[in-house]
């Protein structure tokens, strides 16, 4: 598992400077930036590179709470990961819920 830092805040750029990475290595995105998808740059290297994303509720939440949100919703987020083709962006809701955002309005 890789962490990268808050790409808005360093000097090197924004998220699709490391989207390919997580393409290439096959690898999901879990992140609290829901609008991930929203901006062209990133959007286009979730699709190129054939990403899932999940975006995880609470980015204003306490942490302990974070984690309990992504442990309730573990189990769905496997499924889901294995079961649904990509590119996909999917939310994570409070009670770990999943639904499916589309990448393009």
């Amino acid at each position: 598992m890789e962490h990268y830092p808050l790409s808005d805040s360093y000097l090197e750029g924004g998220d699709e400077r490391w989207l390919p990475d997580a393409g290439e290595q096959e690898w999901f995105v879990i992140t609290q930036d829901w609008r991930l998808h929203t901006r062209e740059n990133e959007l286009r290297a979730i699709e190129d590179y054939g990403i899932g994303v999940f975006y995880l509720w609470g980015a204003t939440a306490r942490k302990w709470e974070v984690m309990r949100t992504f442990a309730r919703a573990y189990d769905r987020i496997a499924s889901w990961a294995e079961t649904t083709p990509r590119p996909f962006t999917c939310r994570v809701s409070r009670t770990g819920q999943l639904t499916g955002v589309p990448l393009r309005p």
